[in-house]
């Protein structure tokens, strides 16, 4: 068993409903722009809950249905499996 990863997948949950990350950065006034886009990209290494919560809440305005955090996660394996002890 190897280690994992948790990674945003934003941008495709956007794709799969038909929006744009530019739609979502509108519906986002209180957050600077840079920073939705660096969340879709994936060019982040950590993101405040704070922010988390309020990418839901945009979601949820943009979607018109309740978004749940886990939608927006997904879990992979990173190569090369756990480091051995000496």
């Amino acid at each position: 068993m190897g280690r994992k990863r948790i990674r945003l997948r934003l941008r495709e949950y956007l794709k799969e409903r038909g929006l744009s990350v530019y739609r979502l950065v509108k519906g986002l006034p209180e957050m600077h722009p840079s920073t939705v886009y660096a969340i879709a990209a994936g060019r982040i290494e950590s993101v405040r809950l704070g922010t988390l919560a309020q990418v839901l809440e945009g979601l949820e305005r943009l979607t018109g249905e309740p978004v749940d955090l886990c939608e927006l996660l997904a879990v992979e394996e990173v190569g090369g499996g756990p480091a051995r002890e000496r």
